[in-house]
Order: structure tokens, then sequence, then C-alpha cells
């Protein structure tokens, strides 16, 4: 990629997803990000919001990375690739949906051997 196509990509991402709110001094957006995690996890998966929050787990210990980072610290390039891509044709609200599908299959199915 082309040096220029990569900076129209992130000031893309950054001003028309709403990227750049995350980053903000205050990062009150991706406070909001986790609340809105929190609470999906307490509406949709009540067992799991139950266990973290008996542990003391909070969203901020292993959601904040990922959503810093658009999952490309701590998973497979692939899995990276296919979350890109989703970000750039869709919103940003694809990164709660891939956030809600790890923590069911990874965390769900083998905490809890189901």
């Amino acid at each position: 990629m082309a040096e220029d196509q990569a900076f129209f990509l992130l000031r893309h991402l950054m001003f028309r997803r709403g990227l750049r709110k995350l980053y903000l001094p205050d990062m009150a957006a991706l406070q909001l990000h986790l609340y809105q995690l929190s609470r999906l996890l307490h509406d949709r998966l009540p067992s799991i919001y139950n266990h973290f929050d008996k542990h003391e787990v909070s969203p901020t210990l292993y959601a904040a990375p990922w959503l810093l980072t658009l999952f490309s610290s701590q998973f497979p390039l692939g899995f990276v690739t296919r979350v890109f891509g989703k970000i750039y044709s869709s919103h940003i609200i694809i990164l709660y949906i891939y956030i809600y599908i790890y923590i069911y299959i990874y965390i769900y199915i083998y905490m809890f051997n189901l």
C-alpha cells in the first residue's frame, strides 16, 4: 500500500468511523464503549457477566486493548484482517459483535465446559 493510501485510510478510520474519539485525553468514548459492552454482557450473557463480576474482572481489563488496537495486539493476523475489512466496509459497531462472539466462544464454552 502506498503511503498516501495508508494516510487516507487512517484519516477515514479516525474521522469518518469515529475512532479518533477513543484516543482523546479523557477517553470518554472508550469508557462509553466499555460500559456498552458491560451492559451487552449483562443482558445477553448473564452467567459470564456474573462470573466476571464475582472475580472483579471489568471490561477495562480485557476489552480496552482490543478496542484501542482494533484487536491487532492480541489476535492472529487472519482474524485482525477480517476485523479491519469489516470496519472499513461497515460501522464501528462491528467491534462489539466480534467481542461478543469472542467472549461467547472462547470463554463461555471453554471456561464452563459446555
